[in-house]
């Protein structure tokens, strides 16, 4: 169970065969293991808008309409939450720690936060370019 400002935002439930069907605020993300590598994909208002592999050093690639606009990488956590509202992009960690928040301005834009490591976001009027530095797992290019 998994909550924001003490709303339940999603509920997650694996079986044995590693496939699960999360309601989240409504909006259904699909859960399913390809060669035993389960991956998430959320979708908003029937357009995929995130795939979120759960590996030791998973990736999330947030996309608009079809166009990839960041990838997030995780720690050996690797389980996330997306949630998308006015916009914006929250991941957070299962645990209760942030470990990563993108937030969107006008689709253009973003700024990523990181607990765990440093992030460098570049902007050049309308092409934003993100190169994220993690700590632990290397160096990640974002590019928007």
């Amino acid at each position: 169970v998994v909550s924001f400002s003490g709303v339940p935002v999603a509920v997650v439930s694996f079986t044995s065969i590693g496939v699960a069907v999360v309601p989240f605020s409504g909006v259904p993300v699909a859960v399913v293991s390809f060669t035993t590598i389960p991956v998430v994909v959320v979708s908003f208002s029937g357009v995929p808008v995130a795939v979120v592999p759960f590996t030791s050093i998973g990736v999330a690639v947030v996309s608009f309409s079809g166009v990839p606009v960041a990838v997030v990488s995780f720690t050996s956590i690797g389980v996330a939450v997306v949630s998308f509202s006015d916009g914006s992009v929250i991941v957070v960690s299962f645990s209760g720690v942030p470990v990563a928040v993108v937030s969107f301005a006008s689709i253009a834009v973003a700024v990523v936060s990181f607990s765990d490591g440093s992030v460098l976001v570049v902007s050049f009027s309308g092409v934003p370019v993100a190169v994220v530095s993690f700590t632990s797992i290397g160096v990640a290019v974002v590019s928007f």
